[in-house]
């Protein structure tokens, strides 16, 4: 074919909007990549007369005339033999192209599957008329983003469609020559182009949005708007035909729904992944070229686009990394995947964001209805993972910790012999690293051994290890055809930096005696002038390249001098999935599971190095061996579809694994636990939504039915629970905390008899769960068995450690005390929660109970007419002292009030040590409260 390219722009009349149209058309693309072809559909006007002049004037274009208006279905299609491009684009005569628009439509055929392809369509006004749409069922048709800004986020990345409208788009020749053109059944205009859209994915092709391609686009300017008159009436005639052709089609469609807002993004994509949305987060799009861990978060985000997942990007940084990085580029690879991008130092505001008055992160974050989020690092993804826990957002939150950080500051400090400053910034890096972890639900580490460090050495309980992917080189070429030595390492990293000065200054004398001249490269991103200083005559040190393949097929060893780190060493596994054999320390290949002499070299000190570099640079057996086995071990652990099928079985377990009896019950838990976190935090509403999702799912488990009855309780429904309760189905399962809630709602009737006869009648079985006996025993008090709530609470108390539910336990127990008239007993358990306040250094409770142990002291006190009897404010101001007293001596509680009252009494009778507190204590009930506090802390 003689162009790409072959352009039909139809026209009728209007004039002035087809010489806009042309004008445009050769302004802003390429005269060798189109051919035009305008068909005039006997217009009235001067449009004839036009066309012959600017055909005159213009290269490769061919003018149709019709005698009688043909509409848009035969005026297109009349064109058809005059075709000679290898793809077709239909273009409105009120549309003008905008600069760089062809060359994405061509880079967008070339997909594997794409049929056809069409254009952001913008109004004259700047606002968007179009980012591709999505039919209804109803065949009534939504184009997505209407009147919103052409330049948000959500209308920027690439994806695939129901339709794109005929104003702007593109599909193959050879496909259109087969279909007969646009279907005559639709003579003469409207639905031609979606029936076109909706014919080509029939085929097994798809219909692509491309955002990059941008036209301006007139609307109307040629059929007008009206649907009741003229060409337009046939939009609603024509829709009743593309219902009776698609039928069985429509009913695979959505219903109708939103027309505008972020819900129509997410039908529009669910529409043809129909699989839950991913959040990634990071502070930049990964520069995959540049940084080794960026690379592999890049993979995880190709992965989790090829699976169907619908995934939002947000960074901090979209635009410029000082000094000499733009970070544009990265922005558009991730849109090109079909990834939207949003950036927080360039956020676009957008109508569907207007109604929010938050800020961009969290407009993002609630603006969709994300399962899952990828952050990466502790150290970039902390503060989306503070927004997400902020907000309440229900999501699962993976990290990946490209690698251990305060593994590797802890290694740097020790090489460096770091100053005091040093080991502290470690410590406190260290604490909110491993703080931050365990706010996920499951941190992903490079090595196997950082997982199981993690998991075993650190109590991070969910952690993963999920391989970084490194490319295997189909041609890998053999020891003759190799020379010199090559160092991978993006040089802004103090870990690879630290390496090419040891490298430069201690290494390299022993490889010049040992190899003499051979060439050395230091190949990278950001090398500083002190290294370049070190170079020699023989050693090259480039820079960023575009591509490492030429350096890692055509060196012959590579060199891994690593003094410390963590994580997997990416320039270890890239070359050795080009069959370029290594020498490496030993910290540079640990946690990838090589072994010396078999896959790697190793050697730890510099003279070591060389000659191990010598070694393997002139010794063709061992060469063959470790550039063998290190390839294979690359194929086998490292290949796109190992790591592909570790990290999407980890994060959405996949239906083999979702057979596995723990991965079903852990839904089920999820759910359920779901529901109590809302309902603990006040959200009955969504308690209750929650609970009602547990009994669709699994309608023959009681925990949905029993959720769902204390959600409406807690919101004073008791009928309604008692109604819930009794559809709960009959089973061993759950049947204490179904008596329990039975209870619940039979006090809510104020039936305290009978709730206290069924608690009473679980108590007698053999319980051993410390939660069903707390709330045992605080139910069987509430229903007026005061014994039994003391039996209930004590046995609860002796089947627990845990000290937060201690003290829950012994505050409880206390109160029971008090009603049972056991203030002595009361005291006791007051007295201990006030030690285990202390013990963890809880002053808000400490000081809560000065006021309740006042209280309780005063009751303790018998009145004695002929002693001047403390008041009661006054006895709470002594609690404190009378606690601290009793600690002091190792008592079990509070001086007791018989000790008080004899020494008020007989003050000759008590020890000296007791007559001096009770000498302190006389003098502070005679102080003010605020004076008597001071007091106390200096007893």
């Amino acid at each position: 074919m003689a162009t790409p390219v072959s352009i039909i722009v139809l026209c009728y009349n209007k004039v002035a909007y087809t010489k806009q149209c042309l004008r445009a058309l050769y302004a802003n693309t390429d005269t060798s990549r189109f051919e035009l072809i305008v068909v005039d559909n006997a217009s009235s006007d001067s449009t004839p007369d036009m066309l012959a002049e600017f055909a005159a004037s213009h290269p490769n274009v061919k003018v149709i005339r019709n005698e009688e208006n043909l509409g848009f279905v035969g005026g297109n299609n009349c064109a058809l033999g005059s075709v000679e491009g290898e793809y077709v684009i239909f273009l409105n005569n009120d549309t003008e192209v905008q600069p760089g628009w062809l060359p994405p439509l061509v880079e967008t055929m070339a997909e594997p599957g794409a049929g056809a392809a069409g254009c952001k369509l913008v109004y004259p006004d700047g606002t968007l008329q179009e980012a591709g749409g999505i039919i209804y069922s109803d065949a009534t048709g939504n184009n997505f983003g209407k009147f919103d800004n052409p330049n948000h986020p959500e209308y920027c990345s690439f994806r695939e469609v129901d339709y794109c409208s005929g104003a702007a788009l593109m599909v193959r020749t050879d496909l259109f020559r087969e279909l007969g053109g646009f279907d005559a059944r639709y003579q003469p205009a409207y639905y031609e182009d979606t029936d076109l859209c909706f014919t080509v994915r029939e085929k097994g092709l798809k219909v692509f949005y491309e955002p990059r391609s941008v036209v301006v686009h007139h609307e109307g300017k040629t059929a007008g708007t009206d649907v009741t008159k003229g060409f337009k009436r046939f939009q609603e005639i024509n829709r009743e035909k593309f219902i009776e052709k698609w039928a069985a089609e429509l009913r695979k469609q959505p219903a109708p729904g939103p027309k505008t807002g972020a819900n129509v993004r997410a039908l529009i994509d669910r529409r043809f992944r129909g699989k839950p949305q991913v959040l990634a987060a990071a502070d930049e799009p990964p520069q995959y070229d540049r940084q080794g861990g960026a690379l592999r978060f890049y993979h995880f985000l190709q992965y989790l686009v090829e699976s169907g997942h619908q995934v939002t990007y947000l960074a901090r940084n979209v635009t410029e990394r000082p000094p000499d990085v733009s970070l544009v580029p990265y922005v558009e690879r991730l849109r090109r995947m079909g990834v939207v991008v949003h950036g927080l130092n360039a956020f676009q505001p957008s109508k569907m964001d207007v109604s929010q008055p938050l800020p961009p992160i969290q407009r993002v974050l609630t603006g969709h209805d994300f399962e899952a989020a990828l952050l990466f690092s502790h150290r970039e993804g902390g503060f989306v993972l503070n927004h997400i826990k902020a907000l309440g957002l229900r999501m699962r939150i993976f990290m990946d910790s490209v690698d251990l950080h305060f593994l590797r500051k802890g290694r740097e400090c020790r090489r460096s012999g770091g100053s005091p400053s040093r080991w502290v910034d470690y410590a406190e890096g260290k604490a909110q690293e491993l703080a931050t972890y365990r706010q996920t639900d499951c941190v992903f580490t490079a090595t196997a051994e950082e997982s199981d460090f993690l998991q075993r050495g650190l109590g991070i309980r969910q952690a993963a290890y999920v391989p970084d992917t490194f490319p295997l080189s189909r041609d890998v070429p053999g020891f003759d055809e190799r020379e010199g030595l090559v160092f991978l390492a993006g040089f802004r990293h103090a870990p690879n930096l630290d390496a090419a000065m040891y490298l430069m200054s201690e290494i390299l004398p022993h490889i010049r005696k040992e190899l003499g001249d051979v060439p050395l490269y230091l190949v990278g991103d950001g090398p500083p002038d002190s290294l370049k200083k070190l170079a020699d005559e023989h050693t090259v040190i480039t820079g960023w390249v575009p591509k490492l393949e030429p350096y890692l097929s055509k060196m012959r060893v590579g060199l891994v001098p690593i003094n410390y780190g963590a994580g997997i060493k990416g320039k270890l596994c890239r070359a050795m999935g080009y069959g370029t054999p290594n020498v490496s320390t030993t910290v540079g290949a640990e946690g990838i599971g090589l072994t010396h002499e078999k896959n790697v070299l190793l050697a730890d000190d510099p003279a070591s190095f060389a000659k191990a570099i010598a070694r393997l640079y002139n010794d063709r057996e061992l060469w063959e061996r470790l550039s063998r086995n290190g390839y294979e071990h690359i194929r086998e652990r490292h290949s796109r579809e190992s790591v592909s099928r570790i990290l999407l079985s980890t994060m959405f377990p996949t239906e083999t694994i979702a057979e596995f009896r723990q991965v079903r019950d852990m839904r089920f838990f999820d759910l359920v636990a779901g529901g109590y976190v809302r309902l603990e935090s006040g959200r009955q509403a969504e308690a209750q939504s929650e609970f009602r999702k547990v009994i669709e799912l699994y309608p023959d488990a009681g925990e949905g039915y029993i959720g769902l009855a204390r959600a409406y309780l807690a919101q004073g429904k008791a009928r309604e629970a008692q109604a819930t309760i009794a559809r709960t189905p009959e089973s061993e399962t759950g049947r204490q905390e179904f008596t329990i809630t039975q209870a619940r709602c039979l006090l809510a009737f104020g039936r305290k008899g009978i709730a206290l006869k069924l608690l009473n009648d679980l108590a007698s079985r053999d319980l051993f769960d410390v939660f069903f006996m707390e709330e045992l025993g605080t139910l069987q008090f509430a229903a007026g068995g005061r014994e039994e709530a003391q039996q209930s609470l004590e046995r609860a108390l002796t089947l627990e450690n845990d000290m937060s539910t201690r003290v829950r336990l012994r505050t409880a127990l206390a109160e029971v005390k008090v009603a049972l008239g056991d203030v002595h007993g009361a005291l006791e358990q007051l007295s201990a929660v006030s030690q285990m306040y202390i013990d963890i250094n809880e002053l808000q409770g400490f000081h809560a109970l000065d006021v309740k142990m006042g209280e309780l002291i005063a009751q303790a006190l018998p009145p004695a007419a002929e002693l001047a009897q403390p008041t009661p404010e006054e006895l709470r101001d002594l609690a404190p002292v009378l606690r601290l007293t009793g600690m002091r001596v190792g008592r079990l509680g509070p001086i007791s009030s018989r000790e008080y009252h004899l020494h008020r009494a007989r003050p000759e009778a008590v020890p000296d040590w007791l007559a001096e507190v009770f000498g302190a204590l006389d003098g502070l009930a005679r102080r003010s409260a605020g004076q008597g506090n001071v007091q106390v802390r200096t007893f």
